[in-house]
């Protein structure tokens, strides 16, 4: 069962960033306020923006990387993984030359 605002008591919207895991403050929507948000919200962002976010405790929090972002970092993980396997390879032949 996940807490909704009106049962956590915020001083601060630092307390709220920290309930919500110490993330960066750009990343919290405020429209709707934090804490009313709905799935609805979710997705009417979304069909608006383009932008993909969570609902976390009724408040709107964007994700950090999208499915563009992350299929790049895949790509450029493979490359790198390969670079690295080649590297190692010809330093072991050398070494046993």
């Amino acid at each position: 069962m996940s807490a909704t605002l009106d049962s956590i008591e915020f001083e601060t919207f630092a307390d709220l960033l920290h309930r919500l895991g110490d993330i960066p403050a750009e990343r919290v929507w405020l429209r709707p306020a934090p804490g009313t948000a709905t799935a609805r919200d979710v997705l009417a962002i979304h069909a608006k923006t383009g932008r993909m976010c969570e609902l976390v405790d009724g408040t709107l929090v964007e994700k950090p990387m999208g499915m563009r972002e992350s299929l790049l970092a895949v790509c450029i993980g493979a490359l790198l993984h390969g670079f690295v396997r080649r590297a190692n390879s010809d330093s072991l032949r050398v070494r046993l030359g």
